[in-house]
């Protein structure tokens, strides 16, 4: 008889880790990393960071350190400048970094996607911390969603039951907190849909730019779609007025 751990080492690739057996998602909150290898990772990381930032301002003999200017078939490395006509010696030494970074994965592990691959840069060392920041430990994160799932239930459950007892809609969700989603419906004017529309959507042909919460602008953009299939001339004379209501 196999060992949990042995067997659970042979059935983990069976099913999703993040999806429970009926279905449903399963958050997964990291921890996070501690230790001596996690301190090297992360002042590596800064001096990574640092190089990326910096590169562009730094000259060497007039050039700058690094620029790979597509558009204008421009390639500067090291301070040295490549032209169309040197692509060859800029393919070789792609294929040089690639062989070079293939022999190193074999030799000393991932060391490029762990420790040097920009993407891991910026998502484990900079993204991440904010999150951890923002969101605390693993443990906080999943304390907070559980509270806030238990909360919402027994809101949900007194809601029902003054529904039950015959109590109007609108008095009845005042129970419910800002963490359940509803639906409500709205009655406007044309003129005030307009000026709604203009105040909480960003648009580049706008007279009066706006810059609002990407939430309240989802809600708008879908109300003009409606509006728009409804009321195809006035939408169409509200855009092309610089999206200003009369």
């Amino acid at each position: 008889m196999k060992a949990p751990l042995a067997e659970a080492h042979d059935t983990f690739r069976n099913e999703l880790a993040s999806v429970a057996r009926d279905g449903r998602r399963r958050w997964i909150y990291a921890r996070q990393p501690h230790g001596r290898l996690y301190t090297a990772r992360t002042a590596v990381a800064v001096c990574l960071l640092a190089f990326l930032f910096l590169a562009p301002f730094v000259t060497v003999g007039g050039q700058p350190l690094m620029r790979l200017d597509v558009l204008h078939r421009h390639f500067v490395l090291l301070g040295v400048v490549f032209w169309p006509q040197d692509f060859h010696i800029v393919v070789l030494i792609a294929l040089t970094a690639l062989v070079t970074l293939m022999i190193s994965t074999v030799v000393v592990g991932r060391i490029w996607c762990g420790w040097l691959c920009p993407q891991t840069i910026f998502m484990e060392m900079v993204f991440r911390r904010l999150e951890y920041f923002i969101e605390g430990s693993a443990e906080q994160t999943a304390l907070a969603v559980s509270e806030g799932q238990r909360v919402a239930t027994v809101a949900y459950e007194s809601y029902q039951r003054m529904l039950d007892a015959g109590i109007a809609r609108e008095v009845a969700r005042m129970v419910l907190p800002l963490s359940i989603y509803s639906s409500m419906y709205v009655t406007v004017n044309a003129r005030s849909l307009m000026n709604f529309l203009s105040l909480r959507t960003k648009h580049p042909e706008s007279t009066f730019p706006s810059f609002p919460q990407r939430e309240i602008e989802l809600v708008a953009e879908q109300m003009e779609s409606a509006w728009a299939t409804l009321m195809p001339l006035t939408h169409a004379a509200f855009a092309q007025n610089g999206r200003v209501a009369p």
